[in-house]
């Protein structure tokens, strides 16, 4: 359950075209394909041109519905394409418009239109207003109340020579928003200065208030640690962007680094404070207004003129967004948990909401999204999760979730164990799951076990399984792995106050979701809307007192759902919220006091949001360690396939081979030659094709000209017969006779003269 939408693995370029058939829809991008149904002659034209076009290092993408294996593996052998399925079993292709819409936020714009996301150039004092109260926490740590402190203290320090009041320091611009709520804002900020002057940081004289030579050298110290980690991150930015753009210019990369720039603050800054207003001022929040960063990165590259640069400024974005070096990663950290903390002061400026008490008496109903990177043992994002349900327990969190959601958590498990045991990881198909090709999705199992495998502590896939300990499925085996992280598995029979006629309920629940999830494009199966109409269940009666725990003495004051699914708020509570997402719950426990929130770890905290947001993530060292033999391979094999490739296909020449083999990354390598062997096998097929013809054609000659030797032969001989008998009955003919005899006694006279 647990998303609304699913990674595609689909890469597209950055321009479009479109064009209509028939009676499907049908619509040709650079390289990708889009309908449904092949016994359409345009659609058979179509993959008729594609064989002929698409190279082995440009396969053609082709986003079709209902199709097997089977139909994928003929489309990439037979015309080099790559096939991305989605279900229609509504009739109404909303999982093709969703995917669509997915894929759009990474398409460059040729023009801004409206619908697209446009995003305000925040203002300096702010973004830096928010990077200090992140930095400080991070160097200093920060007490509950005293939060304000770092803004403060650089308030005073940009008016070191003369000091400033009480009154002239809440209007400055880093404060200002802050006055919504005055008595609260005026309490913290009379404890913040008090805090300030009784560490040495500030003095007061006559009202006025003054930074202290240490306050002043530890605003320098937070201003070197913000400018160092912003230098380096938009540093290795350029160097990334050069790269994909070797003529980049001064003016260009200025230009770029300003948009980069631009791009991350504003995002971050609208995030962080809509997950804010969601955590603090209960505001639900849709998907049109929870920022889209890529979507941001993508409109903000169509105000590059040349195209090659539009193309490498998305590549750069990406790689600072979802593989940043430790600088980028600290930079995103101080810019994203930085205005979470900004809003947050903003909404409760004593921060009289952040309580460890609170986790004690809410009940927090945990999606099959959340406890898969706990099952999936090493997977790109176990340490957050780990960590997550660390702090949880630390804060005494009450954890649950249902038999229904395990029982999803247990499929995506089942399906890696059975897809290993029918494809080896030897195998060329686990390499196309791996890496997320065709239909695949990215399977969290698979990625755990080749990221551990790659560092030694797994040999083989059991040695993994054997790991996790979930060898056979059985609903207890499954229970104690999340109960050893305080984690309850409750069922809506087992609930205290659960009567018989709420399983009539239940069913009213499952019928709205169901016709919701469809309407959207987002059903995947009936266990899907089983298991969040029980979690609504839950939280709607829980929250109304008929519910309660079994076996707790506990009291629950308040109980969400942690998912990144927002469907229980859309069809039941709109403009409320009953559903938090991981990244919220995350951001919120970290400012409670004395938590430290890692850099490394949010990162990853932000890859599980980009996960369900349509994400593929492959960690490009460990992933080469594992199928370095298959890449050794590749490259091994590959001097001796071209030779034939290029005796075999017309206008290929080797130079132009090697560049592409080259430029190809490593792990798409064996995929290279692959292509280049269909390719091979396709030509060899239409010469065994053309020769099977010719010797037709000759045999169909041979035989015609022997049906006409046979003629002639049938006519002379018919001749010749005729002739005899005409000579027979001529020698019968006593008349002929005669007249032969004397023209004999002519002949021999003349012989005499």
């Amino acid at each position: 359950m647990g998303t609304d939408e699913k990674p595609s693995g689909l890469s597209l370029p950055s321009e479009t075209e479109t064009g209509h058939g028939r009676d499907d829809l049908i619509c040709i991008v650079v390289g990708l394909i889009i309908g449904h149904s092949l016994s359409d002659p345009d659609i058979d034209y179509i993959l008729q041109l594609a064989h002929k076009t698409a190279s082995p290092q440009h396969p053609i993408y082709m986003i079709a519905a209902d199709f097997t294996k089977a139909d994928e593996r003929e489309l990439l052998e037979k015309y080099n394409i790559v096939l991305v399925q989605y279900s229609n079993s509504d009739g109404g292709h909303a999982q093709l418009r969703r995917l669509l819409m997915s894929a759009d936020r990474f398409i460059v714009p040729r023009r801004w239109s409206k619908g697209r996301v446009e995003f305000s150039v925040r203002p300096k004092e702010e973004a830096e207003s928010a990077a200090a109260l992140f930095i400080y926490q991070r160097l200093r740590g920060a007490q509950k109340g005293r939060r304000i402190s770092p803004l403060i203290l650089s308030e005073l320090f940009a008016s070191a020579a003369v000091g400033t009041t009480k009154d002239e320091l809440v209007n400055q611009a880093s404060l200002k928003s802050f006055q919504r709520q005055d008595a609260a804002f005026s309490d913290a900020l009379n404890e913040a200065l008090d805090d300030l002057v009784q560490q040495g940081l500030a003095i007061t004289v006559s009202d006025r208030y003054s930074i202290t030579e240490k306050g002043h050298t530890q605003v320098k110290e937070f201003q070197a640690v913000r400018e160092t980690e912003r230098e380096q991150a938009y540093g290795q930015f350029i160097l990334n962007l050069k790269s994909g753009y070797v003529d980049l210019t001064q003016e260009q990369e200025r230009q770029c680094r300003q948009l980069s720039e631009d791009v991350v603050v504003a995002s971050f800054a609208s995030r962080g404070l809509t997950i804010a207003n969601q955590v603090f001022a209960g505001q639900f929040a849709g998907a049109e207004e929870l920022s889209d960063i890529f979507r941001c990165v993508s409109d903000a590259a169509a105000d590059l003129a040349e195209e090659n640069l539009k193309a490498a400024f998305v590549e750069a974005m990406y790689l600072f967004l979802i593989e940043p070096n430790t600088p980028q990663k600290k930079y995103l950290a101080s810019v994203s948990q930085g205005y979470f903390l900004f809003h947050l002061l903003g909404l409760d400026p004593k921060c009289v909401r952040i309580r460890h008490e609170v986790f004690g008496k809410t009940l927090w109903v945990c999606d099959s999204s959340v406890l898969l990177p706990l099952l999936a043992v090493g997977c790109h994002n176990y340490d957050y999760a780990i960590e997550l349900f660390r702090i949880l327990r630390d804060a005494q969190a009450v954890l649950c979730t249902t038999s229904k959601l395990l029982q999803e958590s247990w499929e995506h498990f089942e399906w890696a164990v059975n897809f290993m045991r029918m494809n080896g990881a030897e195998s060329p198909e686990f390499l196309r799951a791996a890496l997320v090709k065709g239909s695949y999705k990215q399977n969290l199992f698979l990625d755990g076990y080749i990221r551990l495998s790659a560092e030694g502590r797994v040999g083989n896939f059991a040695d993994y399984i054997g790991l996790i300990s979930l060898k056979e499925w059985g609903r207890v085996s499954l229970e104690e792995f999340v109960a050893r992280h305080d984690v309850r598995v409750l069922t809506l029979s087992g609930m205290n106050g659960f009567l018989q006629e709420d399983w009539g309920e239940l069913e009213e629940a499952k019928v709205i979701i169901s016709e919701e999830r469809k309407r959207i494009g987002t059903y995947r199966s009936e266990l899907q809307v089983e298991s969040e109409a029980e979690v609504w269940m839950l939280i709607k009666h829980i929250r109304s007192g008929k519910y309660s725990l079994p076996g707790s003495g506990k009291g629950i004051e308040s109980v969400y759902f942690v998912s990144q699914s927002r469907v229980l708020d859309k069809v039941f509570q709109p403009g409320a919220i009953s559903t938090w997402t991981p990244e919220a719950l995350y951001r919120y426990i970290s400012t409670l006091p004395g938590k430290q929130m890692d850099p490394e770890l949010l990162q990853q905290c932000m890859l599980h949001e980009y996960y369900y947001a349509g994400i593929s993530f492959i960690d490009r060292d460990r992933y080469l360690r594992f199928f370095g033999p298959s890449v050794d391979a590749a490259k091994a094999s590959y001097d001796q396939e071209k030779a034939k490739y290029i005796a075999e296909v017309e206008f290929t020449h080797a130079k132009q081979l090697d560049e592409a083999f080259e430029k190809t990354p490593d792990l798409e390598k064996p995929f290279f030659i692959a292509q280049m062997g269909w390719r091979l096998a396709e030509v060899s097929r239409q010469k065994e094709e053309q020769a099977k013809q010719r010797a037709l054609e000759a045999e169909t000659k041979v035989k015609e000209l022997e049906a006409e030797k046979d003629k002639v032969w049938k006519k002379r001989e018919k001749i010749r017969d005729e002739q005899e008998a005409a000579r027979l009955r001529n020698l019968q003919n006593p008349k002929h006779v005669r007249k032969r005899l004397k023209q004999a006694k002519k002949r021999k006279k003349k012989q005499k003269k």
